[in-house]
């Protein structure tokens, strides 16, 4: 019974060296970077914007938190400034909301929203990390 080695290279015997080890961690991490080149994640990117420094007139996502109701509206602001907010449905005083709409002004900011959500913590953390 013949015994083979299983480090017999072009006909000569070598031991556990360093060229082979380098091939090895090569194939290696080519065999990886493949596999994720492949297998891209899906990543939602999130992007909000400050009341004071955005565009006008373009829809953008504010966090904002509402502190009074108004006859024509509710009063909100975020850490930049203060801003009158049209909505026709109910909004809780001292909650803070994700606030799709775009932004106006008069004498002061008018933010017309399309689209309002109480946050959701956990979904806004899984999308920053």
């Amino acid at each position: 019974m013949k015994k083979y080695d299983i480090f017999l290279v072009n006909n000569l015997k070598c031991n556990y060296s360093q060229d082979l080890t380098k091939d090895i961690s090569l194939n290696f991490e080519s065999s990886s970077i493949l596999k994720s080149a492949k297998y891209i994640k899906s990543k939602t990117i999130i992007q909000f914007n400050f009341l004071k420094y955005s565009p006008m007139h373009c829809l953008k996502l504010f966090f904002i938190t509402v502190t009074g109701k108004t006859k024509d509206g509710y009063i909100g602001y975020d850490t930049s400034c203060r801003c009158l907010i049209n909505w026709n449905e109910k909004l809780n005083v001292n909650t803070r909301y994700e606030m799709y709409g775009k932004l106006e002004k008069n004498k002061l900011l008018i933010l017309n929203c399309e689209k309002v959500l109480e946050i959701d913590y956990k979904k806004l953390v899984y999308q920053l990390l």
